[in-house]
C-alpha cells in the first residue's frame, strides 16, 4: 500500500493506493481533495446566505406586524385625543365644584387619574413600539449587509 502526504497552505492532504501509483492518479487525487475542500466552502457560504436570507424574512415579518401594532395605537390614540377635545368641557376644578359629596368628589379626582394613567400607558407603549421598529430595521439593514457581503464572497 502506498501514502503519500502533500502539504500545500497548511493543509496535509493524504494521498492513499496502490504500492506504485503514476504521478497522474497522485495528482488527480490531489486535485479531487481539493475540489471536495473548495466544494464544502462554497456549501458552506450557501448555507450562510440562506441562513442571512431567514433571518432576513424573520425580521420583515416582525417589521411589518410591529408597524401594524403601531398603526393600531396610533388610531387608538387618536381617538382618545379627539374625545378629550370635543368632551373637554369639565376640568379638574369644576369637578370638585360640582360635586355633591366628599365621597363623589374622590370618586372624580380617582377616574381623572385613571384616565390620565392610561393616556400615558398608551403613549409609553407608541414610543416602545417605535422604539422596537427602530432596532428591527437596524437589524435588518446589517443582515441585509452580511448577506450582500456572503453573496459578493460567492462571486469571487
Amino acid at each position: 500500500m502506498f501514502c503519500f502526504s502533500y502539504t500545500q497552505k497548511k493543509q496535509k492532504t493524504l494521498v492513499l493506493g496502490h504500492r506504485n501509483p503514476d504521478t497522474d492518479s497522485i495528482v488527480a487525487a490531489i486535485a479531487y481533495a481539493a475540489l471536495r475542500n473548495a466544494c464544502t466552502a462554497v456549501n458552506n457560504a450557501y448555507d450562510a446566505c440562506d441562513k442571512a436570507e431567514d433571518a432576513c424574512e424573520t425580521a420583515r415579518e416582525a417589521l411589518a406586524e410591529a408597524e401594524q401594532q403601531e398603526a393600531e395605537q396610533y388610531d387608538l390614540f387618536k381617538t382618545r385625543v379627539r374625545a378629550m377635545y370635543e368632551n373637554d368641557s369639565a376640568t379638574v376644578l369644576e369637578l370638585i365644584f360640582s360635586a355633591s359629596s366628599f365621597t363623589e368628589i374622590f370618586a372624580r379626582l380617582e377616574y381623572t387619574q385613571d384616565i390620565t394613567a392610561y393616556n400615558k400607558n398608551v403613549l409609553a407603549n407608541m414610543a416602545k413600539t417605535r422604539a422596537y421598529i427602530e432596532e428591527l430595521k437596524t437589524g435588518l439593514e446589517s443582515d441585509k449587509a452580511e448577506q450582500e457581503a456572503l453573496k459578493a464572497e460567492l462571486i469571487v
